[in-house]
């Protein structure tokens, strides 16, 4: 509601406060329906109040302050409304900028009360599932990341605060950071206007106001500097071994500890997305049409942009040779400053922007730039998460890659080329690209690559009889905090287990796919479903197999087993050794969702046959 009031609706953070309420929704804490409904109520009372406030007390409220300083704001809202009458209400409710004032200025219009009401109680119930929704699917996965794994409970509120903060980011820069450039803009005319040595002819030059690009030039050139100023500072912190590089080793540390096999494949099929592999065609594709479009500067800009800035990475890489935390084959890809991915990615998605960016409508021109955000954030965080650099890598290479599409963005700019080469058309094949061609390869490449970003591993062989005091007796969650126990020592071959624990109605459970994990979202039988994967100290467990419960169609019992890094060794060959817990789950169908309790039991006795004990006998005597 209070967003929607008006003069104060400016101020009222409700994005965040429906984000979080919809978290709460999915976390089971807060009901649904009813959230819905409370939200669109004070939707629909604070804009309905807005506009009986203009129908009565409009012509008396022009003249105060705050109406005075929000002149533009107030002319936009006015020309929405007589651009699309009841439209503008249910635009206006998407549309920060002016969701305080159109309800205001619709009742201070003479807009019918019928047309108003009827438009804002439909906006309503559109706005607030668009504002609680994604607050809810964020709640649930996070619930349900934390029942499998508090790291990746972890490592998924981190993901959120970063693309949070790079929204944060693009609105600053998009919303407030142009109407700060158009005042600098002002002074510093004003300043060269006084002057008439060289900087200052400079400063006309380039800030003319008559020209059309003035305040694009304006804010490249901020970009420069501010890129500038941090690699330099980076650089400087390298090359005298200050603070920055404690940090390294700490973001280091911390994000290894949140590894798991799962995010593993997530961040490597990330990361592909600032390779060589899938930017270079990417590079290819976009002149190809800037060839087929005759847009001759635009190409050479587009070329030397994305050519010399992958030779300058590759240089700074070669004069520095700083080595990466991870081991690397030998050859000028075992040096980590800058990263190359960072960098490139910036480079290429940031001079891609900037083409796409002409002639763009508003809203288009907000998603382009929030995409290369999100998208260069994401992959430089991809970097830190597997390993492959260091914290001051990434943000070098980022600062690097701002400064160089700001100086290359800017040339092209300051020389006014205005080739048109169907920028709108350009965006669809770049959309295309990468939503189906990158994406696809970065899944073929992700299995493969996967090997390289793995964590060294040791298998240590150990006699049978001290087996017992190595294994862990209780999974380990983030930082070490202990979970339930872990019961199951068992020596043997996947198979011989397999085949062991058939004979007992142990069955293999159903395989994680597109179409078994939609088996979540229907009343499934539980052995039908797949089993939600748990961690040890961020490694997975290897074996998972699972029965029904007699006389409990609603519960199944699970065992899971890890491999650890021991073997023994039998007559000249070497068993793999394991240790895992049974579990029993009880489900229950909520909404056409399928939700499961998972327990674990205290001791096999009552579940295992005893042939099939692993604990009842020393280690060095067991048969299995």
């Amino acid at each position: 509601m209070g967003e929607s009031l008006a003069l104060v609706g400016t101020f009222v953070p409700a994005a965040v406060v429906m984000f979080g309420a919809g978290a709460l929704v999915g976390a089971g804490e807060l009901p649904l329906w009813p959230t819905l409904g409370i939200a669109a109520l004070g939707a629909i009372c604070g804009d309905a109040f807005s506009y009986e406030l203009g129908a009565h007390a409009y012509p008396r409220m022009r003249n105060l302050a705050w109406f005075r300083r929000q002149a533009s704001k107030l002319e936009d809202a006015e020309r929405s409304i007589r651009e699309w009458g009841g439209t503008s209400i249910l635009l206006a409710r998407f549309l920060g900028p002016v969701r305080a004032v159109v309800p205001l200025l619709a009742g201070a219009g003479g807009m019918s009360r019928r047309l108003f009401y009827t438009v804002n109680i439909g906006s309503a119930l559109l706005w607030a599932p668009a504002h609680i929704l994604p607050g809810v699917l964020f709640g649930a996965s996070l619930q349900l990341a934390e029942a499998v794994s508090a790291r990746l409970a972890v490592l998924i509120a981190v993901i959120a605060g970063l693309l949070w903060g790079a929204y944060q980011l693009t609105r600053l820069v998009v919303g407030v950071g142009m109407r700060r450039v158009r005042v600098w803009q002002g002074k510093a005319i004003a300043w060269a206007s006084t002057r008439q040595h060289l900087l200052a002819r400079l400063v006309t030059r380039l800030l003319d106001p008559t020209q059309a690009d003035a305040p694009q030039l304006l804010l490249l050139a901020v970009l420069l500097l501010a890129g500038s100023w941090l690699f330099l500072g980076v650089l400087e912190d390298l090359l005298s071994g200050d603070p920055l590089m404690q940090a390294d080793i700490a973001v280091l540390h911390l994000l290894q500890g949140l590894r798991t096999d799962l995010a593993d494949q997530i961040m490597v099929g990330v990361t592909e997305l600032g390779s060589t592999a899938v930017l270079l065609p990417l590079v290819v594709v976009v002149a190809g049409w800037l060839a087929m479009q005759r847009s001759w500067r635009t190409l050479g800009y587009w070329l030397f942009g994305a050519a010399v800035g992958e030779c300058l990475i590759y240089l700074l890489k070669f004069v520095l040779e700083r080595h990466r935390p991870i081991a690397w084959p030998p050859g000028i890809e075992q040096y980590s400053f800058p990263s190359g991915h960072a960098t490139a990615s910036v480079v290429i998605y940031g001079l891609l922007a900037s083409l796409l960016l002409r002639g763009a409508w508003p809203i288009l021109r907000w998603a382009i730039v929030t995409t290369t955000v999100v998208l260069v954030s994401l992959i430089g965080f991809s970097r830190l998460y597997l390993g492959a650099h260091w914290l001051s890598d990434v943000l070098a290479g980022t600062a690097f890659g701002v400064l160089w599409v700001a100086l290359v963005a800017g040339a092209y700019t300051l020389h006014g080329i205005r080739e048109s080469f169907r920028e709108r058309w350009l965006t669809l094949i770049t959309a295309i690209y990468l939503l189906v061609v990158a994406p696809a390869y970065s899944a073929f490449r992700a299995p493969d690559a996967v090997g390289r970003y793995k964590l060294p591993s040791s298998v240590a062989l150990v006699q049978p009889r001290d087996v017992d005091g190595r294994l862990p007796q209780q999974r380990r969650e983030l930082a070490g905090e202990p979970e339930e126990a872990l019961p199951l020592h068992w020596a043997g071959h996947t198979d011989d287990l397999r085949r062991a624990l058939a004979s007992a109605g142990w069955n293999p459970a159903p395989q994680w796919s597109a179409a078994s994990a939609l088996r979540w979202l229907t009343p499934a039988k539980p052995l039908n479903l797949p089993v939600l994967p748990r961690y040890d100290l961020g490694n997975r467990s290897a074996l998972i197999l699972l029965r029904e419960v007699t006389g409990h169609p609603m519960q199944r019992q699970v065992i899971r087993l890890w491999r650890s890094p021991y073997v023994i060794e039998r007559q000249a060959e070497q068993i793999p050794v394991w240790y895992g817990a049974i579990y029993l789950e009880e489900f229950r169908s909520e909404w056409g969702v399928t939700l499961g309790i998972t327990t674990a039991y205290p001791s096999e006795e009552k579940v295992l046959p005893a042939s099939l004990r692993a604990r009842l006998t020393p280690f060095e005597e067991r048969s299995h």
